[in-house]
């Protein structure tokens, strides 16, 4: 008989119970899906003898990342002030509770140690490990990212209390200062830079040039003053500066981004365009 290989556009193949080897699974808790009697799907976790570790009681899971030691998210729906609200935790791979479901969001670390931002039920963010201890106390900050090489980036306010951006370490300490416009997404993009954005200018920053925060002005001075690690911002947060001196950059006026997604990164296909 012909074999046919899992298409990429599928995540998964859901086959019966009784069809499926437990045995050929690497995962220590397998899940599985039972309905109730209100005809509710539930999710449980089973080993690779069959054996029923964790009843089944969980509305949504996901595995866990490469470096967040095994530890599986899971998700309960409840009704919190009248509205369906999903709170999520962490069971480890006995099926124990690790973090109880008491958090609207919760990221685990990449790369990172043991750090997980969450919010709680009134919408506060903090970060917290495993343990329970608390890293980053709720409310200290407007906003929080995920933890990518033990940095994390924050919102909240500068000393005029305007709305400024950080990035913080896994002591919870600012080792970029909360004084800029904007920090582009790192959390999961394996970049080797942050890029800071300061009104129409984005400063490339390099994770291995990020230091305490009592340093990092003259640590970071000259490497973010290079005049190659820098581009500029229209007034729509277009890129500018990667392509200076082409004539589909300076005469044409494309941006960065468009000549890196339309142009395919070569200006000189500004060309052919019609």
């Amino acid at each position: 008989m012909e074999k046919h290989s899992l298409q990429p556009q599928y995540d998964a193949i859901i086959v019966p119970a009784q069809q499926y080897d437990l045995s050929t699974d690497d995962r220590q808790l397998i899940p599985f899906i039972r309905y109730d009697v209100l005809e509710c799907k539930k999710i449980g976790f089973v080993n690779r003898k069959g054996e029923v570790v964790v009843k089944p009681q969980y509305d949504m899971y996901s595995p866990g990342y490469k470096d967040d030691l095994d530890y599986i998210k899971v998700a309960k729906d409840i009704i919190h002030q009248g509205r369906l609200t999903t709170l999520y935790g962490l069971i480890d791979s006995t099926g124990e509770i690790v973090l109880p479901l008491e958090y609207r969001t919760l990221l685990p670390p990449i790369d990172s140690q043991d750090l997980y931002m969450v919010q709680d039920i009134n919408y506060r963010y903090g970060v917290v490990r495993s343990s329970g201890e608390m890293v980053v106390p709720f409310g200290e900050y407007n906003w929080i990212d995920g933890f990518d090489r033990g940095l994390a980036r924050v919102i909240g306010h500068d000393a005029a209390g305007r709305k400024k951006w950080g990035v913080i370490d896994e002591t919870g300490e600012l080792v970029v200062p909360m004084e800029y416009d904007s920090i582009r997404n790192f959390y999961g993009k394996n970049t080797q830079s942050i890029p800071l954005v300061s009104g129409k200018m984005v400063r490339e920053l390099a994770f291995a040039d990020i230091v305490k925060e009592d340093n990092i002005t003259s640590k970071t001075e000259d490497n973010m003053m290079n005049e190659e690690d820098m581009c500029y911002l229209d007034d729509y947060g277009r890129e500018y500066g990667e392509y200076s001196g082409s004539y589909a950059q300076d005469v044409a006026g494309y941006s960065d981004d468009v000549i890196n997604d339309a142009f395919e990164g070569d200006p000189e296909i500004y060309w052919n365009i019609d």
